[in-house]
């Protein structure tokens, strides 16, 4: 591997997908966070800025007059390059643009291989955050998704972590090497459905939770318990009826 531009991976699972491209971000009409990025080669691509690089934008505006050296997130949106503008590369004072461009164009991307075709000689790696925020509004910003490297890997790759060199022809990104790290399925968290709230007794029943119905249970029947049968004793032979009351003799 070639990586000389960024600090090496703290875990040995550690995804990643960062570059340097060198252009002009060119604002759109309607969000100064959102534009394009016409690189060197004159390349256009569909970029936006983060917080840290609109805010550097916002103080200086004369930034947008020349092209400059980024450290970028790349992404593939429907099957376009994208680039995530994270921060700049300024010149320190008696340097030039040249001494800001080493690793130009190179990319170091980690993440596990959803699949590649062979026949479009497409490599489709997935790429997660590392840490998740907890804040439930922060998680739909780092959701996973899925980064297109043109090359080919031999034998079935699928499923596993990979670590690549990757450089950008234009608005492709080519496989320059590439390391193998382990075999590895990840299982995406599925997004939980809101629950619908229905009153009791009401409504449809939610899947798999049926309503609890009152049962009534009936009495059986009186033929079920038959009446038991009185000996037919006779009356000489009765005990006395020690509670009937006497009469009064005067």
């Amino acid at each position: 591997m070639t990586n000389s531009v960024f600090l090496p991976p703290t875990i040995p699972l550690e995804y990643r997908a960062i570059g340097i491209v060198r252009g002009r971000y060119l604002p759109s009409q309607n969000k100064i966070t959102r534009g394009t990025l016409v690189t060197h080669d004159g390349t256009i691509l569909p970029a936006n800025l983060t917080e840290t690089a609109g805010w550097l934008i916002k103080i200086k505006p004369e930034l947008f007059e020349t092209e400059h050296v980024w450290v970028a997130w790349p992404r593939t949106e429907d099957n376009i390059l994208h680039m995530q503008l994270k921060n700049l590369r300024l010149p320190l004072e008696g340097q030039t643009i040249e001494d800001v461009s080493v690793g130009l164009d190179y990319f170091s991307v980690r993440g596990e291989i959803v699949n590649q075709d062979p026949r479009t000689g497409i490599i489709n790696v997935l790429i997660c955050r590392n840490i998740i925020p907890p804040k439930k509004q922060l998680r739909k910003k780092y959701q996973p998704f899925i980064l297109a490297i043109e090359g080919f890997l031999p034998g079935k790759v699928d499923g596993q972590f990979w670590d690549f060199d990757v450089s950008r022809e234009g608005n492709k990104l080519i496989l320059e090497d590439a390391k193998f790290m382990a075999q590895t399925v990840f299982e995406l968290p599925q997004k939980e459905e809101p629950k619908k709230k229905g009153k009791k007794g009401k409504g449809k029943q939610p899947p798999g939770k049926p309503y609890r119905q009152k049962t009534l249970i009936k009495s059986p029947p009186t033929s079920a318990f038959p009446k038991p049968e009185i000996p037919d004793i006779p009356l000489e032979e009765r005990p006395p009826n020690l509670f009937k009351k006497r009469k009064k003799t005067q």
